[in-house]
């Protein structure tokens, strides 16, 4: 064999150490850079899944290439995590049972506990609750025994969100105070977020309406922020739910649109379905039918080409309340029976109780009305269960109105009792929520003042140590001459009598705003009367005195007819605009020295210095005064009212008593038709503090007053 010049030889061995580097340092690089591309893929899953999905597969792809099992498996997962996000069940139970497969004894904890949870999900996704349980509780123990706390802190997480949907509020919560502090101490906001949108959901089921709604606007806040397309969703389709809670009808269609463009960019159908149900179901109740199909047409297809439930659900019902304002029982019967079929499929299986109060309408408008007094007490009890004020307060008064109609008064009366103590419970919280609206608005009012007092007085101190720097310098130049010193001793008393009044004059301006805002807190925003505020805080108290001084005066109460129809049929905006309407009328006929207060939602209070013929007088005037009122742009709406009332002096009684007394007469007037007043005398000395009987017919010693 030749021998090699020694120059080849020396040629021969870079060109090997040469490939024996780039043979050792290859891997490592391509190690590095799948390691990132699975990294970026978690992160694309806040705002595209599909892109996540396709980002994770080619990972694993080029992580099996290496040979590198435990980076294919960590690809996998985050794959399987995006398809079972994207609601792709069958290939994300195909993925699973491939990762499953290539699962060795020496897998470690926090792996099999990644992969333990998503199967979890997939079994909670297809209802099978029991097996879900289980699999959460394992992937618990793992994640646990691994050590990994961001790992336990997302399996709590997706368990209690499984918790919240069955009804186990209380397990779901301390499931989600324990992630939310692992996560806080990890400082992962994002998923902080998400155990913060959970809780927010259970402040929402248990009432506490204002602390979810702080909660999901802080929430959107740091979503927008961070680009977080899924928290921004969340969000703004939980702030939408609150607000329709509180009437706010409008405002809520502008999140439930948000939330819905928000899943749609994401990726996420199951989340796009709720929220465009939601879209339609608000229209629905403005009363904007036309607008109000095609969403509630797409959330239906979306679930339907998902399997969906949750969007079934609320989509159908939404049709079912479209059709029976467009008169259409028949297929207003088909979209309730299909929202309630579909409500079996949900975790909680709980029926939706609007598509349970469109079926008892349907029934009612058969004359099938036992039928609807059994769908009625369905719709009920799940108002109940749920405990949200507005869907109770419609049940119970549905479900009166057909008690009513089968004969059985008493009951029916005990339901518009309850309801009407619903109503007064909603009621206190709108001035609540009015009352802390007036306060921050107070509140940023006197901050506003303040720092105008304030920089007037720096602006005036300034001025004024100018002057005195004029002054000195005057002093030092003219060494003393007694003209200037008089001339600087005056323009000093000028410029001290001018800070003097520009601080008088914002104090008046002050005390200004302070009484225009006291005015505004004691009148109701939409019709212009007092509001019960008002009442309890200055009248209530001379009244009293009144009482004790055996002076006439009437109290009357006031409500609206059929109102809840009037919102049905016509939108919330027509709603108020009705109660506006009363209102004038009621006003038109009252002296001067009498008050109109709005005693809550639908309801009324004149309080009038009459004695019992003035008072019949006024009455009867503001009756026909409600049936002439006219409603912008709705001529077929006919206004009435219902009014129970009477006049003092009256032995052995309060206020509060009295104010019973008018309930109890306003309420037998809708019971024996409606549109009509009700006025209670005590013939004989009468003592009421043994309570007030539900029915005033059966009451000795008074005599009940009819007029039409």
């Amino acid at each position: 064999m030749a021998m090699l010049p020694h120059r080849w030889w020396i040629f021969a061995l870079l060109v090997l150490a040469t490939g024996m580097t780039s043979a050792s340092t290859e891997p490592a690089t391509d190690t590095a850079a799948i390691r990132a591309m699975i990294v970026e893929a978690e992160a694309l899953g806040a705002r595209d899944l599909a892109g996540a999905a396709a980002l994770a597969e080619r990972a694993s792809a080029r992580a099996e290439s290496i040979g590198d099992r435990s980076l294919t498996i960590y690809a996998q997962l985050t794959w399987a995590d995006a398809l079972l996000k994207a609601r792709k069940l069958d290939e994300g139970d195909a993925l699973l049972k491939r990762i499953e497969g290539t699962l060795g004894a020496d897998t470690d904890a926090a792996t099999e506990s990644r992969l333990v949870v998503l199967r979890a999900r997939w079994l909670r996704d297809l209802n099978r609750i029991d097996e879900a349980e289980q699999a959460f509780v394992r992937a618990t123990t793992l994640a646990e025994r691994s050590g990994d706390e961001g790992q336990l802190a997302l399996v709590l997480n997706s368990h209690a969100a499984m918790k919240w949907r069955q009804g186990h509020p209380e397990d779901a919560m301390k499931m989600l105070e324990r992630a939310l502090a692992i996560n806080q101490r990890l400082e992962r906001e994002g998923e902080a977020i998400k155990n913060l949108s959970y809780l927010s959901l259970i402040a929402r089921d248990r009432g506490d309406y204002d602390l979810s709604l702080k909660l999901n606007r802080d929430i959107l806040d740091i979503s927008q922020r961070r680009d977080d397309a899924r928290g921004i969703a969340v969000a703004a389709n939980t702030i939408g739910l609150l607000l329709v809670h509180q009437d706010e009808l409008r405002a809520s269609l502008e999140y439930f649109r948000r939330a819905a463009e928000a899943y749609r960019r994401v990726g996420d159908p199951t989340g796009e379905g709720p929220a465009l149900a939601n879209v339609g179901t608000t229209l629905v109740k403005l009363g904007e039918l036309n607008a109000a199909q095609p969403p509630l047409d797409q959330a239906l297809a979306l679930s339907q080409r998902t399997d969906d439930p949750t969007a079934e659900v609320i989509a159908r019902s939404g049709l079912a309340e479209l059709a029976l304002r467009r008169n259409d029982m028949a297929e207003a019967e088909a979209q309730a029976l299909g929202s309630l079929a579909a409500s079996k499929l949900q975790p909680a299986a709980a029926p939706n109780v609007s598509a349970l109060g469109v079926l008892a309408a349907v029934r009612r408008s058969q004359q099938r009305i036992e039928e609807a007094v059994a769908l009625g007490r369905e719709a009920l009890e799940q108002a109940r269960r749920q405990g949200r004020l507005r869907d109770l307060r419609d049940a119970l008064q549905e479900l009166a109105g057909d008690l009513s109609a089968t004969g059985r008064h008493a009951e029916a009366y005990q339901a518009q009792v309850e309801a009407t103590g619903i109503i007064d419970r909603m009621r206190d919280n709108e001035v609540r929520r009015e009352a802390a609206r007036i306060e921050n608005e107070f509140e940023a009012q006197r901050r506003e003042s303040e720092l105008a007092a304030q920089k007037e007085r720096i602006a005036s101190l300034e001025q004024q140590a100018s002057h005195q720097r004029s002054i000195r310098l005057l002093l030092a130049i003219a060494l003393g001459t007694f003209v200037l010193l008089v001339l600087a001793l005056a323009s000093r008393m000028l410029l001290k009598r001018r800070s003097e009044q520009l601080l008088r004059a914002r104090n008046e301006e002050i005390e200004r705003a302070n009484r225009e805002l006291a005015e505004a807190a004691d009148t109701d925003v939409l019709t212009r009367a007092r509001n019960r505020r008002y009442f309890h805080r200055q009248l209530a108290p001379q009244l009293q005195l009144q009482l004790a001084d055996a002076e006439p005066f009437a109290l009357i109460l006031i409500d609206a007819d059929h109102f809840k129809a009037i919102n049905d049929r016509h939108g919330h905006d027509v709603g108020d605009r009705a109660l506006i309407a009363i209102a004038q009328a009621w006003r038109s006929v009252i002296g001067p020295d009498d008050t109109l207060v709005r005693w809550g939602g639908e309801e009324f209070l004149v309080v009038a210095r009459a004695d019992d013929a003035h008072a019949a007088g006024l009455v009867q005037r503001g009756l026909d005064a409600t049936r002439s009122a006219q409603v912008e742009a709705i001529g077929d709406l006919n206004l009435s009212v219902s009014v129970g009332w009477l006049t003092t002096p009256w032995p052995d009684a309060d206020i509060a008593t009295l104010l019973q007394i008018a309930d109890r007469a306003m309420l037998l007037a809708k019971r024996e038709g409606r549109n009509r007043a009700i006025g209670v005398h005590h013939e004989t000395p009468l003592r009421v503090d043994r309570g007030i009987p539900p029915d005033l017919a059966d009451v000795p010693g008074i005599a009940l007053l009819r007029m039409n």
